[in-house]
């Protein structure tokens, strides 16, 4: 079996000359005392199963109501029964709202009857981490296992942590490239975006440091992102290395520890459910799968979330644009932008990025990308990237 031409297949087939934008937006689901409203019992579970008539698709594992989709979004559960919306990738951002809006709609008054709603925020005080048991599903037990000795934080991480992710099509490998790069450049400024307050208060882009402590092997970027040699199959190469912690087989899971992706692939059929559970088993900033995932963002309300995509939708389907950020950031590496990463949780609106001041810099990309924008007139998104989230 040709491993890397079956990777580099199913990115291939990813390519098109579509240009949408999908979301995916995960929400703690908390008390009126703060605390997690819990899977089991008439929790989250009894939620999922109230409004299950409402949806085309309902998932099971063994007897345990785990997500739901109709034709424009479908819910999921995070491992500490955060719930997450993925709304299916669309064109514009007041279809994106349309979409919200119904999910939202349809699933709080089922929470409400709990006592319990919604709440978009990147992370969970560590001291409630206890309260928080994982769901039913076998994949969690197993990297709950994993993390234990991967990193220190593998723990808070599952149980405790919530963002934004937005995603965006590619029309080919060399449009692959230059938006992949484009979107790890750009990673500090969406971290500095999706910031609720200001350097100096607690939990500030805590979410990334929890990240950063979960597993170096599936966290990196890509030690060659800027080579001539980058590519799809650079990619794949990248994936064969990392540990698969457990393998989908038989219609169950088997748990395979450190095990490398590659060797796992030459034991077991590489068929596509294999394919995307590798590429699923990652979790850098930025993610190829059959479109580019951008996961730095910490969970935001629905409207930043909306024009948040909007300003990713913007810059990435514009040639000018991405030209435009590959030029002015010429010469940074791998390390620069982990450096400002860090930057950027330690000093927020004022760190130095690229030997640019981060604010600056950031308004000058939402100023850039209105001028060219059909997606959104960007004022929910530009408020909050003010320094200490005030205009």
């Amino acid at each position: 079996m040709d491993i890397m031409k079956r990777f580099t297949d199913y990115f291939r087939s990813g390519a098109h000359e579509q240009q949408r934008i999908g979301i995916e937006l995960e929400h703690f689901v908390l008390k009126q005392d703060g605390s997690v409203l819990g899977y089991y019992g008439d929790g989250v579970s009894g939620a999922l199963s109230a409004v299950a008539d409402k949806f085309d698709k309902v998932f099971y594992e063994e007897d345990s109501i785990l997500g739901m989709s109709n034709k424009e979004y479908s819910l999921t559960l995070e491992p500490g029964a955060q719930l997450e919306v993925s709304i299916n990738p669309m064109r514009t951002v007041s279809e994106i709202l349309d979409a919200f809006d119904d999910f939202y709609c349809v699933v709080e008054p089922a929470l409400k009857k709990r006592g319990a709603s919604l709440v978009s925020m990147p992370v969970i005080d560590e001291n409630r981490l206890d309260e928080i048991e994982l769901i039913p599903k076998k994949r969690y037990e197993y990297m709950d296992r994993y993390f234990q000795s991967s990193g220190l934080l593998g723990r808070y991480m599952m149980r405790g942590t919530a963002s934004t992710q937005v995603s965006v099509d590619y029309s080919s490998e060399k449009d692959f490239i230059r938006k992949f790069r484009v979107a790890y450049l750009l990673t500090p400024f969406f971290a500095l975006a999706s910031a609720e307050g200001d350097c100096t208060q607690r939990n500030y882009l805590k979410r990334i440091e929890i990240w950063n402590n979960v597993d170096k092997a599936r966290t990196t970027i890509p030690g060659d992102l800027f080579s001539d040699s980058f590519g799809f199959a650079s990619y794949a190469e990248y994936l064969t290395h990392i540990p698969a912690i457990f393998v989908p087989h038989d219609g169950e899971y088997i748990y395979t520890g450190s095990e490398s992706m590659g060797s796992l692939a030459e034991k077991y059929e590489l068929d596509n459910d294999m394919i995307e559970h590798c590429l699923s088993m990652v979790f850098p900033d930025v993610r190829l799968k059959n479109y580019i995932e951008i996961r730095i963002a910490d969970s935001m309300p629905k409207q930043r979330a909306a024009a948040y995509g909007g300003f990713i939708g913007t810059i990435f389907y514009s040639g000018e644009i991405l030209e435009y950020i590959l030029n002015r950031y010429s010469g940074v590496t791998v390390q620069d932008i982990e450096s400002a990463k860090l930057a950027v949780c330690r000093r927020g609106s004022c760190a130095d990025v690229f030997g640019r001041n981060a604010y600056d810099e950031l308004l000058r990309l939402t100023d850039i990308a209105a001028k060219y924008g059909n997606y959104s007139d960007f004022a929910a998104f530009v408020e909050k990237a003010a320094p200490g989230g005030k205009l």
